[in-house]
């Protein structure tokens, strides 16, 4: 036997379920690593830039933060640092020509 369903019960189903998947995704937590990431070989070195370091970093530069490239806040390598959203961040990555190279992104929320 095959039942029919109507539209208003689909739709008060449909409302439901965004209901329990909404409070089922707060639920969720974020995974725990047991290793730090900064560690690992392939990860390059984060760092926030302090205080005193950001008017000279914008002086040197010339730019705006709105015109650095930005990285997210959920991203894994800025798990260790307690990075927070407008924060600087200084990327110095190892480089088979030049030796190092820095990197500067913008702490950003999706």
């Amino acid at each position: 036997m095959v039942t029919k369903t109507t539209p208003k019960k689909s739709a008060k189903t449909t409302k439901k379920a965004v209901k329990v998947a909404k409070k089922a995704a707060k639920k969720v937590k974020e995974p725990t690593f047991e290793f730090n990431i900064q560690d690992h070989a392939l990860v390059p070195k984060h760092e926030i830039l302090s205080e005193e370091e950001i008017p000279a970093f914008f002086e040197t530069y010339d730019v705006q933060p709105t015109n650095l490239p930005t990285i997210y806040i959920h991203d894994a390598a800025l798990k260790g640092l307690n990075a927070k959203i407008g924060d600087i961040i200084r990327i110095t990555r190892s480089s088979h020509t030049a030796g190092t190279s820095i990197f500067y992104r913008r702490v950003a929320y999706e």
